[in-house]
């Protein structure tokens, strides 16, 4: 169980905050606070941490209750694999699996990719019906709690050499669309 779980559960039952921790499968003698818990946890992520509260503690059938603290809770949720939930709008992935699978999308299509971090992916295309110089688009990932993410587009068409002006009739829209839909179902 998490910190705020078990002080939650102690608090609901008025108990005081004294607790039997045991590393690593080894009882140990000395009471703790849920705090002091905490810390050691904090301290080593190899600890494997028990605990049992004292009012159980000569209780013949009480059981030990594994002591999770946030990151433990994360690791555990980490996805191997991006997935689309169509159900909340989102992508379930670490943010390095959502930069591989926005870049693959967009190689997909045959644009090319021109720089790539963690929250924003910049592709180019080829020459499209509003630009001879092709367009500049651009795909934003933004995360909204640990691994869930969001994603956006925009782009340009672009005006280089001769041409004096390129017109976008909602092209560069539909392009950064499709690989937004490439993304999605990819990651079905």
């Amino acid at each position: 169980m998490t910190y705020e779980e078990l002080i939650s559960w102690q608090y609901e039952n008025a108990l005081a905050d004294e607790w039997h921790v045991a590393v690593n499968s080894h009882p140990s003698a000395d009471v703790k606070t849920l705090l002091e818990i905490k810390a050691l946890k904090e301290s080593s992520t190899r600890l494997q941490i028990h605990v049992m509260h004292s009012v159980h503690r000569n209780y013949p059938k009480a059981e030990w209750t594994e002591f999770e603290t946030e990151s433990d809770l994360l690791a555990k949720q980490t996805p191997r694999t991006p997935l689309w939930h169509s159900r909340y709008n989102k992508f379930n992935a670490t943010a390095d699996q959502m930069v591989a699978l926005a870049q693959q999308a967009i190689v997909s299509h045959g644009y090319t990719v021109t720089a790539a971090s963690k929250e924003l992916i910049s592709f180019e295309t080829g020459m499209t019906w509003g630009s001879w110089s092709g367009a500049l688009c651009s795909i934003s990932m933004q995360q909204h709690e640990p691994f869930w993410f969001t994603v956006r587009g925009s782009g340009k068409q672009n005006v280089r050499g001769a041409q004096l002006a390129a017109f976008d009739f909602g092209e560069t829209d539909k392009i950064v669309n499709r690989v937004i839909q490439t993304m999605q179902s990819l990651a079905k």
